[in-house]
């Protein structure tokens, strides 16, 4: 609440002082919680995230190859992290309705935002742009496949966390580059911090459903 609170009067510079914090004390809610079973992949894609948002606060434009590196880096760990949850699960279906229409919409979301942004940003950002939005692609495909298999009782709160996540992965580039509106800067922040405080959410307190739901 505090750094939402501060997006909404502070600039934006200034928010380096409170969503980097909020990122770090979720990865010590994560560490406090799973004690011996911590995973590598999520402490490195959290301090990614951790990194990332301090270049972002410092200056967007300067830093935007780091910050589309780090982010790629970050979903792709989280994806790993992922991989688990995915192979307990009893496959469905890859080819389905909710997989094809999370993928459909990544990639509609993916190119309206470089098309949208390829006039105003250099081209060689470009392509970070198209590798950080192929990383998402891959980890939201992932989480759509985990989510449709329904064998985890907190599986909506993945859901949740995929949903803000491409939310603000798509309104920030637009936001800095396109077209700056202080609505859209608190959106991100909230948007930012719901998806990283939810997918810690599930991988801490991930269960099966019971047998008899099973059957």
């Amino acid at each position: 609440m505090t750094a939402v609170i501060a997006s909404l009067f502070l600039d934006k510079s200034k928010l380096v002082y409170f969503v980097p914090p909020v990122i770090l004390i979720i990865l010590i809610i994560y560490l406090r919680k799973t004690k011996s079973k911590i995973s590598p992949f999520f402490v490195f894609g959290m301090s990614l995230i951790f990194i990332t948002d301090i270049l972002i606060f410092q200056d967007f434009e300067k830093h935007f190859v780091w910050i589309a590196s780090f982010t790629a880096l970050n979903l792709l760990s989280f994806t790993y992290v992922l991989k688990k949850y995915l192979i307990k699960s009893v496959l469905k279906s890859i080819v389905s309705i909710p997989v094809l229409i999370a993928a459909l919409l990544v990639v509609y979301v993916s190119y309206a935002v470089i098309n949208l942004l390829s006039s105003s940003i250099p081209s060689e950002m470009i392509s970070y742009t198209i590798i950080a939005f192929v990383s998402l692609g891959v980890f939201s495909g992932i989480l759509a496949l985990i989510y449709i298999n329904d064998r985890y009782v907190n599986g909506v709160i993945l859901l949740a966390s995929g949903v803000f996540n491409i939310f603000q992965m798509a309104l920030s580039p637009i936001n800095e580059f396109f077209y700056y509106n202080r609505t859209f800067t608190v959106l991100i922040v909230i948007c930012h911090i719901l998806w990283v405080y939810l997918f810690m959410k599930f991988i801490v307190e991930a269960q099966v459903y019971n047998i008899k739901r099973a059957l």
